[in-house]
């Protein structure tokens, strides 16, 4: 005799985890993008590849592939399956600068002023021995400013050259490097680097027309990037094409609301040429620098488009010149103190440049409060004096005009000491018309023209109210000495034209914490809150290293703090 026994068992099978490795190696700008490696356990689901850069926020991911140099982080998933777990996975690697690996070998020159205002200079190669035979142009557009060539020292001599950018144009063994080049009051140039280990010319060939006096930066990188033997010629003249330029005028007004006014159509394009065949870029890895002339005293708003592919694109006005590695495709800055134009871009066509009265795009800035406007300054409409204090009635304009307030000298006696001290820094002007201005008597030096910092510190009063301020230009605003406001442009339209109301830009107190270096390196970085970051040589400080104290003694800082 038996029984049968039935039982049920329920056995739960569970998906089972990923286990992902991936492997990233990074390349060099201009080079095919590497694949990722994934290796583990990988399941089998759908795999996708993300990237974003390394500092940015995870909303950042992206499927787009980076060109450009930096540091940047890989994101691995692999979806859910009816056996599997999803999964993910990052990898950081990095993307080399172009720039770098063609400049690992470079020759390099120096600049200096002589005493009667000629310029010499010397040159060595990448081992620092003498460059004998080199010529070397100095350019201003199509204009040779300076044309010499090195001795057996690698001694170099020009005659008197004015403090300005320049296309420097270095010839050595029938290899033609053009580069752009910037002489500061000083004329002293340390170390300037002409890339050695790449057998490509740059050249920048400018028509007798339009663009005759554009400069250009980094066509030494496309060159350095394409095959050896290569030149890379990058030309400018008028745009003769009427159905590109009237698309771009069409498309100024439909898309941006901007109506044309004195445009300059503008016809850029590069090509290689190598074993006498020519093609042609539309794009390079790198952003090129390209400077034209700008007349920032006129009563005229610059706007800039591209039109590229199908595409008509608006320039991004920025609020300060940025440094090479943070050059961004689209975007431009107007120089006011030095009425230049400097353009961003790694996309070569058709651009116009377009000047109109700032009356004409007064709607599209009203509707703009608070964004940046064409100039690259921010809108200040609605803004308060920074200064926080009541006017001091007993200060007498800075630029000899009479306050026409009508209030009594004595009237703010009884401020407290701080007050006073505040408020012995703020000048008065008449601007006409009822309106007076409240301005500072100095500003902190910070190694970008001071209209940024200016606009926010301004104050306009009429008839007892404030009135907004949108725009301001300023001469001499980059550096120790004195700056001159020349221009203000109210909220209401109403302007102030050929003003030379001065306010003196002093050298920053350094603070402790704006030291970001070691003061035993050969060079010290001073950061400046909200501005540049300055290398300080040795020779320009005092260390006293029993009191762990630091003495600034440059040109642009002052002061002692601890270290």
């Amino acid at each position: 005799y038996s029984d049968s026994l039935e039982k049920s068992v329920t056995v739960i099978i569970k998906k089972e985890n990923l286990h992902l490795t991936v492997s990233m190696n990074g390349w060099t700008e201009g080079e095919p993008a590497k694949i990722p490696t994934i290796s583990g356990t990988i399941g089998n689901g759908n795999v996708s590849f993300e990237y974003k850069s390394k500092s940015a926020g995870e909303s950042a991911y992206s499927s787009a592939v980076p060109k450009s140099a930096g540091e940047y982080t890989l994101r691995v998933k692999v979806s859910e399956t009816d056996n599997y777990n999803s999964a993910s996975v990052t990898r950081d690697f990095r993307i080399n600068s172009l720039r770098d690996k063609i400049y690992e070998k470079a020759n390099k020159i120096e600049f200096r002023k002589n005493d009667d205002g000629s310029v010499s200079g010397n040159l060595k190669d990448n081992d620092g021995n003498p460059l004998a035979g080199v010529s070397i142009n100095l350019l201003q557009g199509k204009n040779i400013v300076e044309s010499a060539s090195s001795n057996d020292a690698g001694n170099i001599s020009f005659g008197e050259i004015n403090a300005g950018y320049y296309n420097l144009v270095y010839n050595k063994d029938n290899i033609e490097t053009t580069i752009l080049v910037h002489l500061d009051d000083e004329h002293t140039i340390n170390d300037l680097e002409i890339p050695s280990g790449v057998r490509n010319s740059s050249k920048l060939e400018l028509a007798d027309s339009a663009g005759s006096e554009i400069l250009a930066g980094g066509l030494e990188v496309v060159a350095g990037g394409e095959d050896s033997g290569s030149t890379v010629t990058m030309s400018v003249k008028k745009s003769e094409d009427e159905a590109v330029n009237n698309e771009i005028i069409n498309r100024m007004l439909s898309d941006y609301g901007i109506s044309a006014g004195e445009i300059n159509f503008l016809d850029f394009s590069i090509n290689r040429t190598i074993d006498g065949v020519s093609s042609s870029i539309t794009e390079t890895d790198n952003v090129l620098e390209l400077v034209m002339p700008y007349d920032s005293s006129s009563d005229k708003e610059v706007s800039i488009f591209r039109h590229h592919g199908d595409e008509v694109g608006k320039f991004r006005a920025l609020s300060s010149l940025p440094s090479e590695d943070d050059f961004e495709d689209g975007t431009y800055y107007a120089d006011e103190e030095n009425d230049l134009l400097f353009i961003f871009s790694d996309k070569y066509s058709v651009y116009a440049v377009n000047y109109n009265d700032l009356e004409s795009n007064d709607t599209e800035e009203a509707d703009n409060s608070g964004e940046t406007d064409n100039s690259g300054e921010t809108d200040n409409s609605g803004e308060t004096d920074n200064s926080g204090e009541t006017d001091n009635s007993g200060e007498t304009d800075n630029s000899e005009e009479t306050d026409n307030s009508g209030e009594n000298n004595n009237s703010e006696d009884n401020k407290s000491s701080a007050e006073s001290s505040i408020d012995a820094n703020i000048g008065r002007y008449s601007l006409g018309s009822g309106y007076i201005l409240k301005y500072p008597l100095s500003v902190s030096y910070n190694g970008y023209n001071q209209k940024k910092n200016l606009i926010g510190m301004l104050n306009v009063i009429s008839e007892g109210q404030e009135a907004g301020i949108r725009k301001i230009s300023v001469k001499k605003g980059k550096k120790v000495g004195t700056a001159y406001i020349t221009r203000i442009v109210l909220s209401n339209g109403e302007k102030f034209k050929r003003l030379s109301i001065p306010v003196e830009i002093v050298k920053y107190n350094v603070r402790t914490e704006d030291i970001v270096s070691a003061v035993t390196d050969k060079k010290i970085r001073v950061s400046i809150p909200g501005g540049k970051t300055i290398k300080v040589k040795q020779s320009e400080v005092i260390i006293d290293e029993a009191a762990h104290t630091i003495t600034f003694n440059h040109k642009f800082l002052t002061g002692t703090c601890k270290y």
